[in-house]
């Protein structure tokens, strides 16, 4: 027996790898470096207040990929004349790098603006600097009902 260094079988397993890396290093090239999730609190799914609007209140949470901090600014499309009060901070928020923030958000929408039972809404936060976006999609739930 003859010793052959280079044999077919080494040769396709280092194409493998060759081909694997360079899958890898496209996903982490091309990854978004920021994302986003929307958490809608279930228990009660939505508040009247005394005034006949609707409130809404969802957990966003915010993770930064990047090594270091960043800031972001959050905004809501939804219906009409949509109110939002981000608990405990502004629209503007710090998120340190690597990191993952959660921030309460509060939407209230008046009685005469409720059109439906479920109302699609659209979260969006966007880095201030690289202006670079994500967005998320919810749903706003009511009775139905305006008074």
């Amino acid at each position: 027996p003859r010793f052959q260094p280079l044999r077919p079988r080494l040769a396709l397993y280092a194409v493998a790898i060759a081909i694997v890396a360079g899958i890898m290093l496209f996903g982490l090239s091309t990854r978004a470096t920021v994302d986003l999730s929307i958490l809608r609190e279930r228990n009660p799914t939505f508040v009247r207040l005394s005034d006949g609007s609707i409130r809404n209140a969802y957990t966003v949470k915010v993770q930064n990929h990047n090594n270091a901090a960043r800031t972001f600014r959050l905004s809501v499309d939804g219906p009409k004349n949509l109110d939002v009060k981000v608990v405990g901070t502004s629209e503007t928020f710090d998120v340190d790098g690597d990191k993952l923030r959660a921030i309460r958000v509060l939407l209230t929408v008046p009685a005469s603006s409720i059109t439906a039972e479920s109302m699609p809404v659209t979260f969006k936060v966007s880095d201030q600097k690289s202006h670079e976006a994500t967005a998320s999609n919810s749903v706003f739930l009511s009775d139905g009902v305006t008074q």
